[in-house]
């Protein structure tokens, strides 16, 4: 076998790299979206356990 894929691969590639960060990078943003989103309803609830801990 010599052809150009005789020699084992010791790495990855940029494009590799580019595909990988770009993933982490939709994941990353969305889940700082839904996290964003649920921080009114995590001050509420702890508004309520606090209210009813009072009474």
């Amino acid at each position: 076998m010599n052809g150009k894929f005789s020699t084992a691969s010791k790495g990855f590639t940029l494009m590799e790299l580019m595909i990988v960060l770009g993933i982490m990078s939709i994941t990353l943003m969305l889940t700082n979206m839904w996290l964003l989103s649920q921080i009114p309803q995590w001050r509420l609830n702890g508004a309520v356990r606090q209210v009813m801990s009072d009474l």
